[in-house]
């Protein structure tokens, strides 16, 4: 094993509160998206994960101590090797509140490769954010928490909170801006590890509407990514008429409605 990301998803479905006051955000749902999205893209990226909280639909927390153990478990048992700890978030402060941005924890007396990651992981968001999204973008900087899941953790660990959803325009962004933030946090990552970072898919992101053909048997997905349910399966070597691609992910309105479909199981006519 090379690289190794342990992705940690903070929060599960029946946690109380933790949520936008309009609800129109839980951040357990958030952090659940996000974790799916990075381990998609890091198989093209060539880093290995772990998730310590795969499922967390329809539980309640399994505790903190739980999520150590099963890191430093697993890490151990493939032979410690090059690794961080990455804990996914998002912040809140009061209902409705002008606190936003992005901050970045590690512990008090954490290693030097914990802060380095940190560092570049805050500045990667902030930039891509702030240079992409929106210009009124905040970075809060790498702070020191003693949160239990950086501070029991053996290998070097973060925890990153990537917006408040108590602020209307960081809300916006952790609704509708997920793929840029994983792409955001992937070059950080990739800058921690030494490794090349590239945003490129098997097809640019861009409109195409053209005909294509499926190579195997094809899911149909609610939304971009293989976390996402699967709507319909199409049959190899059927043609589809594919969209908008986003991260290699075609919108398609095959099936009478939107759905999404991977570039990897087509080939254009």
């Amino acid at each position: 094993m090379g690289n190794l990301l342990i992705i940690d998803s903070g929060h599960n479905e029946y946690v109380k509160g933790k949520e936008s006051p309009d609800k129109s955000l839980r951040e357990w749902k958030f952090n659940n998206s996000m974790q799916y999205k990075l381990a998609n893209r890091l198989k093209s990226l060539n880093i290995d994960y772990y998730m310590t909280n795969p499922y967390p639909q329809g539980k309640d927390e399994i505790g903190l101590i739980t999520r150590c153990n099963k890191a430093n478990s697993y890490w151990k048992n493939q032979g410690k090797p090059n690794c961080l700890f990455l804990s996914i978030h998002a912040n809140a402060y009061k209902e409705w509140s002008s606190a936003r941005g992005v901050e970045v924890f590690t512990c008090k007396n954490c290693s030097s490769n914990s802060t380095k990651a940190s560092r570049l992981i805050c500045n990667s968001i902030y930039n891509g954010v702030k240079n992409n999204i929106d210009k009124g973008f905040i970075n809060r900087g790498s702070k020191i928490e003693d949160f239990t899941v950086i501070s029991k953790t053996n290998m070097p660990a973060v925890l990153v909170e990537y917006g408040f959803y108590t602020n209307k325009l960081d809300l916006e962004i952790l609704k509708h801006k997920q793929d840029e933030l994983v792409e955001y946090t992937l070059d950080g990552i990739c800058s921690y590890f030494g490794v090349n970072y590239s945003s490129e898919e098997k097809y640019a992101n861009g409109n195409y509407n053209k005909k294509a053909k499926t190579t195997e048997n094809l899911n149909v997905r609610k939304g971009r990514g293989t976390n996402y349910d699967i709507v319909s399966t199409i049959p190899k070597g059927s043609s589809i008429n594919v969209n908008y691609c986003l991260n290699n992910w075609f919108s398609t309105y095959d099936l009478g409605t939107l759905g999404y479909v991977s570039g990897d199981y087509i080939k254009f006519l």
